[in-house]
């Protein structure tokens, strides 16, 4: 995952197992941001690895607008419609599903 935005959501994402985070040394030194990843990657008991950005451009795809910041998590699990719906509590449900 990359992007700042991204990352802190796979961060802040209790069922997201995070292995890895990049940063660059031009993210930590303009982003107002940085403390707010730091603490949240600390949780998850990951550190920033300060790389130059030569290794984010290598691990990620041509052209990625990474700003910076990259993040090597897991897959997270996905739930099925069937398995949604066999755990409604009422024949009388509201179901909003999101792309």
């Amino acid at each position: 995952i990359y992007g700042k935005h991204p990352c802190v959501a796979a961060l802040q994402n209790i069922n997201r197992k995070c292995h890895e985070l990049l940063v660059t040394e031009n993210f930590i030194k303009h982003n107002n941001g940085i403390q707010k990843i730091r603490e949240l990657s600390k949780q998850k008991n990951i550190y920033p690895k300060q790389v130059n950005i030569n290794t984010i451009n290598s691990v990620l795809p041509p052209n990625s607008n990474h700003q910076g910041i990259a993040l090597q998590v897991s897959i997270v699990d996905t739930v099925s419609i069937e398995d949604v719906l066999s755990n409604i509590p009422t024949e009388i449900s509201t179901i909003i599903l999101l792309d």
